[in-house]
């Protein structure tokens, strides 16, 4: 079937070359297809661009000798985990699809991978979980399942890493490896990789199981970073559980006029004075003085840089006005028209889920598949003209459009969707992992089953327990608020709000238990503002579940549209920042968007969203020098004067 439609294209060489009993040539394709340009050179190109097409996405064209000619030939090696969508009973596929469904990893859904899989969540997408992605940890992973040795660079040395589990604590992504020829067990913060790392063909034998989550402290204050030093602090009594949360290793000495005198063993010293900023005026750092003196030199390193003008300031500023203002013009808002790329994505997709679904309406699958409802029906006619040459009827894909109605026949040659990577086999794990330990997901039986699948069909140990670990704080009262959550029972405890910096006695009612960077957190109505507001779960303090039932029952949709800037106070939603270029891992876990300037390459300029004045100041003061904000001017200005205040409690 010759035609020059570039989805038509791309999915009659995926479907040729993946079918085929042998390596077949670019004369034979063409000639099998057709749809290329006549030109020998033409032809050469559009056949690359369809290789670079179908291997981003995760479907590489292998490249042989023919095995009569000697010349370059063409393949599609299928792999079993093609056949991942027919394995899996409807029961698991929606386990797993609502698992995938409910977590964001960065900035992508687990939907996309989901679908590679043929499971499609049909409900409202609840986000229960957000996990900041990092480059490398998925290949890490991979790794770790299939005990390969890692080659890798680390802070400018060249090792070999055996990688026993990904640790995620702190808000931060950790490999815990051994360098090949030691015993010692370390942390390898993932951010700080070069991006090129090497996944040999070499197997290690893991010996005894590593527990990854004892290879670091509970608290960054404890890194053995530096010789630990004994601090004393003071703070009022209403929030000694909470500081404990944040300083494990805290020591009540007295308690006085409920005022806490307390000390703590600290050899993490830039983490520690993160916490002090966090609390705001709450707990004071007492002694010793030395103690003090680090505090005030850390913030004045952070101050003095917000203070110097940089050379190229003012153009950053400029560039960053321009690139606004071409935003809002109306020339930039056209839409394009979709590439037949995107449309091969859609359609590869969708096949795993027609193979499951054979009757349908263009409705549903423009609801599940985010296509308009209008091109559903031109879609997939297109793609009921392609399958196998000769293209007689009995091979091409079946799919009749009568109006809405939608009936497919899908073989399983043409049921494999997309290729699964190591991001989506990672999706796959974190999905389950988080969606197991959050108690409230339905069908965890099934979801267990779907993973084991999986990983089977890549020969990948399933055994999750050790190899990904996630340290989600904030626990110490959440079993009670799942119980008041599950009783339909109002709570009542008390709250340190970062936003002003002050606690106080809160009456909730419990609707949405979330994890996000991290943290656990708690949506639910508060009585006191009449709202529906957000609570970190280490800010709160003791919980009392009341004889009280919920009485405000907001539907999904309104929950969903809830605006997790949590208690935001600022008239700004973003501010123009320079970073350290060797700090940028700073902002990673930040929503934020890059502004490339190449004028000086020491530093990064980036937007970033911002909390409130109050946790930029934090943020801010945290950095020790690397971050400096240059626009909006009336923020900057304040925010000098917010970081001198700060730094007048240590001096």
């Amino acid at each position: 079937m010759s035609t020059s439609d570039p989805l038509s294209r791309l999915l009659n060489l995926y479907l040729l070359l993946s079918n085929a009993s042998r390596p077949l040539s670019l004369a034979e394709i063409t000639d099998h297809i057709g749809g290329f340009p006549d030109s020998p050179e033409a032809r050469r190109q559009a056949f690359e661009r369809a290789k670079r097409d179908l291997k981003a996405l995760g479907l590489p064209i292998t490249t042989v000798a023919h095995p009569q000619t000697s010349g370059d030939a063409y393949l599609v090696t299928k792999k079993e985990e093609a056949r991942i969508a027919p394995m899996l009973n409807l029961d698991e596929a929606f386990a797993l699809a609502g698992a995938m469904a409910s977590v964001q990893f960065g900035n992508e859904s687990g939907l996309d991978s989901a679908r590679k899989l043929g499971c499609v969540w049909e409900g409202e997408r609840i986000e229960l979980a957000y996990v900041p992605r990092v480059p490398l940890v998925s290949q890490f992973f991979e790794a770790i399942q299939r005990y390969r040795v890692v080659r890798a660079r680390y802070h400018n040395i060249e090792r070999r890493l055996l990688p026993f589990g990904v640790l995620f604590r702190w808000g931060t992504w950790y490999l815990i490896a051994r360098e090949e020829g030691q015993l010692l067990v370390k942390s390898f913060r993932i951010e700080n990789f070069d991006p090129d790392i090497e996944i040999t063909s070499e197997e290690f034998d893991p010996g005894d199981r590593v527990d990854v989550s004892t290879v670091l402290p509970e608290s960054p204050t404890s890194v053995r970073w530096e010789d630990e030093e004994i601090v004393e602090l003071e703070f009022p009594q209403e929030i000694l559980s909470i500081v404990i949360d944040r300083l494990p290793q805290l020591v009540v000495n007295t308690i006085d006029n409920k005022t806490v005198h307390a000390s703590a063993a600290i050899s993490g010293f830039g983490a520690f004075v993160s916490i002090l900023i966090e609390f705001g005026d709450q707990v004071e750092l007492v002694a010793p003085p030395r103690a003090r003196g680090r505090a005030f030199d850390l913030l004045s390193r952070s101050l003095e840089f917000q203070t110097v003008v940089l050379e190229e300031e003012t153009e950053y500023i400029e560039e960053y006005q321009s690139l606004i203002a071409a935003e809002l013009s109306p020339s930039t808002k056209k839409a394009g028209r979709e590439s037949g790329t995107s449309k091969f994505k859609r359609i590869m997709s969708l096949l795993p889920w027609l193979y499951r679904n054979p009757n349908t309406t263009t409705q549903e699958i423009s609801l599940l598949f985010g296509i308009p409802e209008s091109a559903v029906g031109g879609l997939l006619e297109t793609v009921a003209c392609c399958g196998l040459p000769p293209f007689t009827p009995d091979q091409l894909i079946e799919i009749i459009v009568d109006g809405d109605e939608i009936t497919a026949r899908i073989s399983e040659d043409f049921a494999s969707g997309l290729r699964l990577g190591a991001t989506d086999l990672f999706v796959a794990a974190l999905s389950a992992k988080l969606a197991l330990a959050h108690g409230d997901f339905v069908g965890q039986k099934e979801l267990t089953s779907a993973i084991g699948k999986i990983f089977d069909v890549f020969g990948l140990d399933s055994d999750l327990s050790d190899s990904l670990v996630l340290d989600v704080e904030g626990t110490r009262n959440l079993t009670e608020i799942r119980r008041a959550q599950g009783d339909k029972k109002s709570l009542r405890f008390g709250y340190f709000s970062l936003t002003n910096q002050a606690f106080s006695e809160r009456h909730v009612d419990p609707l949405r238990l979330f994890v996000r960077d991290g943290h656990w957190y708690l949506l639910g109505w508060c009585h006191s503002s009449e709202a529906l507001k957000t609570f970190r779960l280490d800010r709160v303090a003791e919980v009392v579940v009341l004889d009280e039932a919920i009485s405000v029952f907001p539907t999904d949709e309104e929950l969903n549209a809830t605006d997790f800037n949590f208690g935001s106070d600022q008239d700004v939603d973003s501010v123009l920042l320079v970073i350290d270029s060797n700090s940028s891992w700073r902002i990673a876990r930040i929503p934020h968007r890059t502004i490339q300037s190449t004028r000086n390459p020491s530093y990064l300029v980036a937007e970033v969203n911002i909390v409130s004045k109050i946790w930029l100041r934090n943020f801010v003061a945290s950095s020790v020098g690397d971050v400096k904000v240059i626009f909006p001017n009336e923020v900057v200005a304040g925010l000098r004067d917010a970081l001198f205040k700060l730094r007048g409690r240590f001096g």
